[in-house]
């Protein structure tokens, strides 16, 4: 019965903070705190009415566990304050997947006939994680809005994103082709199937033309045994990766014209979140520092210059007016520091923000979810 009160206050809670998120980017903490006495409460009361305090135990355990991991991504500038709390209250109502939506409507008989363990929840208390992989799934549909309105809108987007796609393609295509290939070829040979990776890796160093040559002959003997059953498992590998490889390009071409904008730097206020970090130095002057791409990881990471990344991480000393990472964005005070920088002509009369969305609604469609598909992804994982 208290599992039906924990989901109701879970819901409650979550569609209170995402009408405030929405309104005012901020979820009171009289709403989170009291969330975090309720289901602590709640669980404590279980406890004692069913004598077994590991019940309670559990829940304290996630609760803080949970604060902590939120803690350290708010501590790094990923998350903002409000975010850290309503996990912690989350992990208090919910330190298992209670799965309401699911057993109130058997959705574990209708989403996968003759596999309904698949929806069971587990016992240990990994919800918290999981609301937390969720959530950020959710948040992939604005990016890719966004990224989609900006495509239709610039030829030179489209341009970009199309730029060398097919040969990215045909790479997917090959390797998916070779590694089907490679392990037709090594079960005939009695290894492994493991071994096909270093096989790939070992490929990956030779002419683009013996790469080609190892492919079509690997997939051809595996299409002479096996017939149709290597193409389909081809593809089965291939389309993933090019999906992957669309988002992941959508995103790389279009991060700096369509989820940045450049506003005027006199009507920046509160939340608005730079994109680049403004650093006063010791000296006085003002040092902009521009957010390290994987790009310049990769560079250095291939000259083994790990001294030179490190270099290249740290701040210059001095104090931060605006800090890039944050996801709380600008303060009220740093916001008027800016304003005032700007107009004694010590910064530029435009800067670039990020274009960034509520978080709270993402949360409240992940929750949604694993109330209504149980643990699936651990069981799909670790299966």
């Amino acid at each position: 019965m208290l599992e039906t009160v924990f989901f109701a206050a879970s819901l409650a809670g979550l569609v209170l903070a995402t009408y405030t998120d929405l309104k005012s980017r901020e979820i009171p903490d009289k709403l989170t705190y009291a969330l975090i006495a309720f289901g602590l409460a709640g669980h404590f009361f279980l406890a004692v009415s069913g004598n077994d305090y590991m019940l309670f135990v559990q829940a304290l355990a996630v609760t803080v566990l949970s604060f902590l991991g939120a803690y350290a991504l708010w501590h790094v500038g990923v998350w903002a304050g409000g975010d850290v709390k309503l996990f912690a209250a989350l992990a208090a109502l919910n330190p298992v997947n209670y799965g309401f939506i699911r057993d109130a409507f058997s959705l574990d008989a209708l989403l996968w006939p003759g596999k309904p363990e698949l929806f069971a929840s587990l016992s240990l208390p990994v919800f918290p994680l999981a609301l937390f992989v969720f959530s950020v799934f959710s948040m992939m549909p604005y990016g890719v809005l966004l990224s989609l309105m900006g495509f239709y809108k610039s030829a030179l987007l489209r341009q970009q994103f199309l730029s060398g796609f097919v040969k990215r393609g045909w790479q997917l295509l090959q390797f998916s082709l070779l590694g089907v290939g490679l392990l037709a070829v090594t079960y005939a040979l009695g290894l492994p199937e493991a071994s096909v990776w270093p096989l790939l890796l070992a490929l990956s160093f030779l002419p683009s033309l013996v790469v080609l040559a190892f492919t079509l002959a690997s997939f051809a003997y595996a299409s002479y045994v096996y017939y149709l059953i290597p193409f389909f498992e081809a593809m089965k590998y291939f389309a993933p990766l090019l999906l992957f490889y669309v988002f992941f390009k959508l995103y790389l071409v279009s991060k700096e014209e369509v989820l940045k904008q450049r506003v005027p730097t006199a009507s920046l206020v509160e939340g608005m979140i730079p994109a680049e970090t403004i650093v006063e130095s010791v000296a006085g002057k003002l040092v902009v520092v521009k957010p390290l791409r994987p790009s310049e990881i990769l560079s250095f990471a291939r000259r083994l210059d790990f001294r030179g990344l490190q270099a290249r991480m740290v701040l210059p000393e001095g104090g931060i007016v605006a800090n890039s990472v944050r996801a709380a964005g600008l303060t009220d005070e740093e916001a008027r520091k800016l304003r005032e920088l700007a107009a004694r002509k010590l910064l530029p009369e435009t800067i670039k923000v990020k274009r960034s969305a509520p978080f709270v609604p993402a949360v409240l469609i992940a929750y949604l979810v694993l109330q209504s598909v149980g643990d699936v992804l651990w069981r799909v994982v670790f299966r």
